[in-house]
């Protein structure tokens, strides 16, 4: 499934009096639950693109107006989050080690473009295999038997969590922002599962 929501207006150039340029966001949902989303920012005329691609991080700075835009924050969430979630190098404990070792300025960036880094990082923490996390891998001699995953040998899928796929396919099928009646109603009869929609 997929949709794209045009988020509303924004003044690109700073000498501009009004805004001009459209701001739209592309969702796309595979069948197996693999999520992915850009963001477009189009000239006056729709006949460019002036930036475009992984840029909500640029947008919601540069452009704080977006940030009063439930649909835009509900996206920039689920980007922030699930974007191509079928594209991990790493295992959930490998990344949650390394996202710790960004924060505590260990380390400056992890991935592909810190890579040996990364993995020395990794190898320092007896993590660049994750013995938890096993993985088939065949033999010469034809055989297949279970090995732990070695950081960036694969892709690994992260499963999303079922309410936040709720909000994906909300925002993918009726273009609106998916929310819980349990976060907005302190009522005791009311049972997980009771949802609303928000525009």
């Amino acid at each position: 499934m997929e949709r794209t929501i045009k988020i509303g207006k924004i003044n690109f150039y700073d000498n501009e009096k009004r805004t001009n340029h459209d701001v739209e966001v592309t969702l796309r949902l595979s069948d197996d639950n693999c999520f992915s989303a850009v963001a477009n920012v189009w000239n006056f005329h729709h006949s460019d693109i002036l930036m475009g691609g992984q840029c909500f991080d640029t947008i919601l700075n540069d452009f704080p107006k977006v940030k009063k835009n439930p649909i835009f924050m509900e996206v920039y969430d689920l980007w922030e989050n699930y974007h191509l979630n079928n594209f991990h190098a790493g295992t959930k404990a490998q990344e949650d080690l390394l996202k710790e070792a960004v924060k505590n300025g260990e380390l400056n960036t992890y991935g592909a473009n810190n890579y040996k880094e990364t993995c020395a990082y990794l190898e320092s923490k007896d993590m660049l295999y994750d013995k938890n996390y096993l993985v088939s891998k065949k033999q010469k001699d034809g055989n297949t038997i279970k090995v732990p995953y070695q950081y960036g040998t694969g892709w690994l899928k992260e499963e999303i969590p079922e309410e936040d796929l709720l909000r994906i396919k909300s925002l993918i099928t009726d273009g609106i922002v998916y929310k819980s009646i349990l976060e907005n109603n302190k009522n005791d009869e009311l049972e997980k599962g009771d949802y609303e929609y928000e525009r």
